[in-house]
């Protein structure tokens, strides 16, 4: 096995396990999955008080949390269209925008968005690319992505 095949899954463990340590103060660590799927927000959108996001129940403290994934998948194309408005449309503007080299491994998410959707840091990202891109997002930030594309296809349709 090559490095190219085990270096993503290895950078979306480690993710996982910085994601777990920094678990909000009270949360239920009994729950082992990501804290991005147990906030039913696979892209681990920040909460804040401006976004009154569609099937938004709160905050765990710094993640925002939806009553069901499918609007946590939603939030994640409405800050996708927000990005393409601003002109941040190619893989690398979204992901350096989404996931800042300051709080993570930014060149590894962008590597790894690459491998899985055979799209190049170059790509500019439409709407018809949301589905595979947001699969992609939400396995580099929870270490899994346990939705169906149906659910994926669901979450854009409603934006």
């Amino acid at each position: 096995m090559g490095v190219t095949a085990w270096f993503p899954v290895l950078v979306a463990g480690l993710m996982f396990l910085v994601h777990r340590q920094g678990a909000a103060e009270g949360e239920d660590m009994t729950d082992p999955r990501p804290r991005g799927i147990r906030n039913n927000n696979p892209g681990n959108i920040e909460y804040s008080a401006a976004n009154d996001w569609q099937g938004q129940t709160g905050s765990d403290g710094r993640y925002a949390v939806f009553s069901d994934p499918v609007w946590g998948i939603r939030a994640m194309g409405k800050v996708l269209d927000s990005y393409g408005r601003r002109g941040v449309d190619t893989v690398a503007e979204i992901v350096a925008t989404w996931a800042p080299e300051s709080e993570n491994p930014t060149g590894n998410y962008i590597a790894t968005v690459e491998e899985l959707t055979g799209l190049t840091a170059a790509s500019r990202i439409t709407r018809a690319d949301y589905p595979a891109l947001v699969e992609a997002m939400i396995y580099f930030e929870n270490g899994e992505q346990p939705y169906s594309r149906g659910l994926i296809l669901d979450g854009m349709a409603r934006l």
